[in-house]
């Protein structure tokens, strides 16, 4: 993360709600796939719902398989979600130089 990213992110983050979660990293780390996805929704629905406002969602966790799952809250709410899967990949191809969008992957991995 750059400075001047970091710094805009920053700037914006009041506006990218989150949602508090009591449940630690044990108990994360022990839940089903299936589940870590259910919870996702769960938490992105609530976030969207209740920050009507919000310019997008941040869905986190390196263990949740939540880029499917951002990709429905996208179709439903018609704001941006993004997951720390899409981030990394389009980081990476960024910095490689070999970004290209990939169609039906969410906003983030499908625009230029």
């Amino acid at each position: 993360m750059n400075g001047r990213w970091a710094s805009s992110l920053l700037a914006e983050a009041r506006r990218w709600p989150a949602l508090p979660r009591s449940d630690g990293p044990d108990k994360f780390q022990k839940i089903s796939t299936a589940d870590h996805m259910d919870l996702a929704y769960e938490l992105g629905r609530q976030a969207f719902t209740r920050h009507p406002d919000a310019d997008g969602l941040y869905i986190g966790g390196g263990s949740w398989l939540s880029e499917p799952v951002c990709q429905a809250l996208e179709r439903e709410f018609g704001r941006p979600a993004i997951s720390n899967q899409s981030c990394m990949i389009w980081d990476t191809l960024t910095r490689l130089g070999a970004w290209k969008p990939i169609a039906g992957q969410g906003r983030l991995l499908s625009v230029a």
